[in-house]
């Protein structure tokens, strides 16, 4: 995961623009600036996706785990080895019409201790 910040930064325009000047075959230059939009646009725009999607996410799955008999639910702790944060994901796993579906249900920054000492006697 990256910080939607990465979009502002001057070497990330100057990438783009390197993409786009290798990438152009017409006689008129794009210009990364005009195509790149800012951190604040792209965050609310994969909020309001994130959004919608949750929301048929809900549905599909109110109404799958009505016709399966079994299903499972895993837990993924993982590091972004760019920032060092702890994070767990949370899926369900469930066969349905002869397919494994495979969903993420969350995934959370984690802080506590990954070790299992909190849950002893």
């Amino acid at each position: 995961m990256r910080s939607f910040n990465t979009v502002n930064g001057r070497g990330f325009e100057a990438l783009v623009q390197v993409l786009l000047d290798i990438g152009h075959s017409s006689t008129h230059q794009i210009k990364a600036s005009d195509i790149l939009s800012d951190s604040t646009t792209i965050s609310r725009r994969v909020q309001s996706v994130a959004h919608d999607e949750k929301k048929k996410l809900i549905i599909t799955l109110k109404n799958d785990i009505n016709d399966v008999k079994l299903f499972g639910i895993t837990c993924d702790y993982w590091k972004n080895s760019y920032t060092s944060d702890n994070y767990l994901t949370i899926n369900i796993h469930y066969g349905k019409d002869g397919k494994i579906k495979r969903f993420m249900l969350k995934t959370m920054i984690f802080t506590a201790s990954k070790t299992g000492g909190k849950f002893t006697n």
